[in-house]
């Protein structure tokens, strides 16, 4: 079991943001939706299954239009008892993180778990996290991840991060944290602050960031969250939308650092990596103007030998699009 380092802050500089009331032992599980209704049995029912009580399950919807509502309703009906409490509430549709904000404001446990409405968790999730927070005396305990796609039978791959470094600036090149990955202790969240509304790229990159800067975990090496892979809705947007905000992000982060005194260049190297490689994405669809952009962006943050490496790729990408525009072009 690994734990991590933090940077503690002044407890006078702590504004809490949910209520620091809670009910003893009880595991606020909070589940932000959007047109979910026909997978968000699945995860319902993981919750359900965990070993763990008492639990208060808290799903958000963000403004379904779907049949999310009734199948949640009829869910409900056959699963709520004395120690498995459910709240279903609704909000305008304002996205995830604005989601997760309303859930956690409402909750009322010791402990809070987030969870997507496409992922599930395994049977032991919380008895093995609860436990480890209450052993190392941390703010919260992460496990590792299965990944899946379409059904839990089809796993494709692992994500072990209890192998990863912890620090705050490795979490931007590899993320430590994921957002079922770890369950917190109530205090944390006043600790680090609610999720960043104003983002609907990289918020849980962000949100984890302040994590790892603010508090102290433990990383348990087992995996014990499936994460499903999907094609999202992200690839469908407006490519100049998404870059406006990747930069955006990216720029979030770095002030966040300033405050916390983690700004400097390996921070810089960090982002302008992550920048990067949104950059030579970018290239790789033909998207050379907005490519451009965010390789300017990178450039600035990156160290000589990083802009050569990143530099000659992306120039390598646009010959071979030039290439293969001719070939068209020939034919």
């Amino acid at each position: 079991m690994n734990c991590g380092n933090s940077l503690r802050i002044p407890q006078n500089s702590i504004e809490p943001w949910i209520s620091v009331k809670y009910v003893p032992d009880l595991v606020s599980v909070i589940i932000p939706t959007y047109n979910r209704g026909h997978i968000i049995t699945e995860t319902l029912d993981s919750v359900f299954e965990q070993t763990y009580r008492p639990i208060e399950l808290i799903i958000v919807d963000d403004g379904s239009n779907d049949n999310t509502e009734q199948i949640v309703t009829n869910w409900t009906k056959k699963w709520q008892k004395d120690q498995f409490k459910v709240l279903y509430l609704h909000q305008a549709n304002r996205g995830a993180s604005a989601a997760r904000n309303k859930g956690a404001k409402a909750s009322k446990g010791e402990f809070i778990q987030f969870l997507d409405s496409d992922d599930l968790l395994l049977p032991s999730k919380l008895v093995k996290t609860i436990k480890a927070i209450g052993d190392n005396g941390v703010f919260f305990a992460s496990v590792n991840l299965i990944l899946f796609q379409d059904s839990p039978e089809n796993v494709i791959g692992t994500c072990d991060l209890s192998e990863r470094s912890h620090s705050p600036k490795s979490h931007l090149r590899s993320n430590a944290l994921d957002t079922k990955s770890a369950t917190y202790h109530r205090r944390a969240l006043n600790i680090v602050g609610p999720w960043s509304e104003d983002l609907d790229i990289l918020q849980d990159t962000e949100f984890c960031f302040r994590v790892l800067a603010r508090t102290k975990g433990v990383w348990i090496p087992e995996a014990l969250c499936r994460t499903r892979i999907t094609e999202e809705s992200i690839s469908r947007r407006d490519e100049t939308e998404t870059c406006e905000a990747e930069l955006n992000a990216c720029r979030k982060i770095e002030k966040v650092a300033m405050e916390l005194g983690l700004y400097n260049q390996e921070l810089l190297e960090n982002t302008g990596t992550i920048l990067a490689t949104i950059s030579r994405n970018l290239a790789e669809k033909g998207h050379w103007d907005l490519s451009k952009k965010v390789f300017l962006e990178a450039r600035w943050r990156m160290s000589l030998p990083n802009k050569i490496i990143h530099s000659v790729h992306r120039t390598c990408m646009y010959l071979i699009g030039c290439s293969t525009l001719k070939k068209l072009a020939l034919k």
